[in-house]
C-alpha cells in the first residue's frame, strides 16, 4: 500500500460486509448497518469493481468470510471481556455498533495512518460519532514496533487483552507475522488472540479457488500482494512452537455447527480463510 493512500483491500472487505446485509437471508450472521453506511460513500467504480469480477458463488464466499471472522472475534471478546485491540482495523465497524457489554472496555484500532485518515473522513461525512472508549493507533506492521505504537495510546500492558487480527496475515511477510506474534506473546498472561489466515492455492477449488485468484490478483495490482498463506496444521504447529499454550482452530466443520446450522440461503463456512484462537 502506498504511504499516502488508504487500503483498497480494506475497502473490498467493508463492501463485502455490506452486501451481507442486503443479499443474505435473516437471521444475519451479524447485523451491521454501519458497513452499509461506509460502503455507500465509496464511488460506484470502487463498489462495482469488487464484485464485478466474481461469480455469484465466489461473492457469497467472500462476504461470508469477512462477516464470519468478525462474528468469531466478537464472540471471543464477549466471553473474555478485556480491552480490545484490532490489528489492521481497516474499515472495521465494531466500535460504532458496540453492544452494551463493550462500552466498559477500551477499544484500540491499529492500522496504517493513511487508512485511518480515510476512515475518519468517512465517519465525519456520515455523521457517525467516535465513541469515547475508542483509541486510534496509527502504525505500519512492516516497519513499526507495536509496543511503541500502543504505548502512545496509554494501553495497559500489565492486564490481559483480546487481540483481533483479521484479514491481515496474507499481506505480511512471515518475518513480520512472527514479530507480531512474538509481541502478542509478550503481553500479559491470559491475553487472547484471534487471527485469520488464507490457505494456499493448491488447497482450494471451486468458488474458494476463484475468490483467491481474483482477490490476490486485484490486491497485487493495488500494490498489496499476498505474501503469506498457510495450511492449518502448519500454522497451528508454528504457533505452538512460539509458545502459545492454547491453540484452537475454528475448522469449517466447527464453524458450520456454530454459525450456519439450519440456514437455507446457501451460506456455508469459507475454506479460503480460516480462524485460529490462541492464548498467552
Amino acid at each position: 500500500m502506498e504511504s499516502q493512500t488508504s487500503s483498497d483491500t480494506a475497502m473490498m472487505a467493508i463492501i463485502l460486509r455490506s452486501t451481507h446485509q442486503s443479499m443474505d437471508d435473516d437471521p444475519k450472521l451479524q447485523v451491521d448497518p454501519v458497513s452499509t453506511v461506509f460502503a455507500r460513500q465509496f464511488t460506484a467504480a470502487v463498489r462495482d469493481g469488487v464484485l464485478s469480477a466474481l461469480s455469484e458463488q465466489a461473492a457469497r464466499v467472500g462476504r461470508t468470510a469477512v462477516v464470519m471472522r468478525s462474528c468469531y472475534a466478537e464472540d471471543v471478546l464477549e466471553e473474555v471481556r478485556a480491552p480490545f485491540v484490532i490489528l489492521g482495523a481497516g474499515f472495521e465497524t465494531f466500535a460504532y455498533r458496540q453492544p452494551p457489554f463493550a462500552t466498559e472496555l477500551d477499544i484500540y484500532e491499529v492500522d496504517h495512518p493513511a487508512t485511518q485518515r480515510a476512515k475518519r473522513a468517512l465517519l465525519e461525512a456520515a455523521g457517525i460519532t467516535i465513541p469515547s472508549n475508542l483509541h486510534w493507533c496509527p502504525t505500519d506492521f512492516e516497519t513499526t514496533n507495536l509496543r511503541d505504537a500502543l504505548a502512545t495510546t496509554g494501553f495497559d500492558f500489565s492486564s490481559p487483552a483480546v487481540i483481533s487480527w483479521l484479514g491481515v496475515t496474507q499481506y505480511l511477510s512471515r518475518s513480520a507475522i512472527q514479530a507480531t506474534l512474538q509481541f502478542c506473546g509478550s503481553l500479559a498472561k491470559g491475553t487472547t488472540i484471534v487471527l485469520s489466515f488464507v490457505l494456499p492455492e493448491e488447497e482450494l477449488t471451486g468458488a474458494d479457488g476463484e475468490l483467491l485468484t481474483v482477490f490476490s490478483a486485484a490486491a497485487a495490482a493495488k500494490d498489496e500482494p499476498f505474501l503469506s498463506q498457510f495450511r492449518p496444521p502448519e500454522l497451528v504447529g508454528w504457533l505452538m512452537e512460539l509458545g502459545f499454550y492454547s491453540v484452537e482452530h475454528l475448522s469449517p466443520q466447527r464453524a458450520a455447527d456454530r454459525y450456519f446450522r439450519d440456514r437455507i440461503d446457501g451460506l456455508t463456512p469459507p475454506l479460503i480463510e480460516q480462524l485460529i484462537r490462541v492464548t498467552v
